[in-house]
């Protein structure tokens, strides 16, 4: 018969206290991940949470306890202990048949004898396997601390980085600000500058325009009196000449008429 002390790895006088710790332990060592990926491991949790069942319920590890009492002392291989052959001895209640009254105290002794060093084997045994079994949940206890410190590293690793580049991209675009701002100040002042220099050239544009009709108008004032007076002297030129001309022909018709030049 399969022990459920044995399985879980307390001893046979453990408190409910151990039974959970050790039921607590063998959760650790078993996890869901672990029991996905390995069948074997599903099987013995399986065995575990079962003996974990018994033992927890006082009736049924009182229960289990008299059926252990009770088996048959056979010698088997116990799976739970690497596959070696653990000899296990319990009380067979039979009749002592065929014995004498003194052969029946001796044959007693050499059961209860059987009874100890069977039971002392047995606790061996189990014993190392709580100690394997201890040892193996350290060893996987020290696996997953290793593991969530590494972990941790990486994370702490990666936040390092991720801080490294933020605060680089956060450079960076504190430059290309400046940058920019630079730029754009420069784009100002030389827009700036092209539209004084605009407004100034149309200014001297304006003026040399403005001087431009002011000559010319000088030019044509100029032109207009001199034409005026070309024309005065043209017309009073023109009044001499006609005045001539009247004075000769009234000459000419003294002359004809009275003789004389002067009527």
């Amino acid at each position: 018969m399969r022990s459920a002390y044995l399985v879980l790895g307390v001893p046979g006088n453990a408190s409910p206290e151990d039974i959970e710790i050790a039921f607590e332990r063998a959760q650790l060592l078993y996890p869901k991940e672990r029991l996905v990926k390995d069948e074997s491991a599903l099987a013995r949790f399986t065995e575990v949470r079962e003996a974990y069942r018994v033992l927890r319920d006082p009736e049924m590890r009182a229960a289990h306890d008299r059926k252990l009492a009770s088996a048959t002392a056979v010698t088997r291989i116990d799976p739970a202990i690497s596959g070696r052959t653990v000899p296990v001895v319990v009380v067979e209640r039979e009749p002592m048949e065929g014995l004498s009254r003194h052969a029946k105290p001796i044959a007693a002794g050499a059961m209860v004898l059987a009874l100890v060093l069977g039971a002392g084997l047995w606790v061996s045994s189990r014993n190392a396997e709580a100690r394997r079994e201890m040892a193996a949940q350290e060893a996987m206890m020290r696996q997953q601390e290793a593991a969530e410190a590494e972990r941790r590293r990486q994370e702490e690793a990666a936040q390092a980085s991720r801080e490294d580049r933020e605060r680089a991209q956060a450079e960076a675009a504190e430059r290309r600000a400046a940058y920019e701002s630079r730029q754009a100040a420069a784009r100002v002042t030389y827009e700036t500058r092209q539209i004084e220099s605009q407004r100034a050239a149309d200014e001297r544009r304006k003026l040399l325009a403005e001087e431009s009709a002011q000559r010319q108008k000088q030019y044509a004032e100029q032109r207009a009196q001199a034409q005026r007076e070309a024309d005065e002297r043209r017309a009073a030129m023109e009044a001499r000449m006609r005045l001539e001309a009247d004075k000769r022909r009234l000459r000419e018709i003294c002359m004809q008429q009275y003789g004389r030049p002067d009527c």
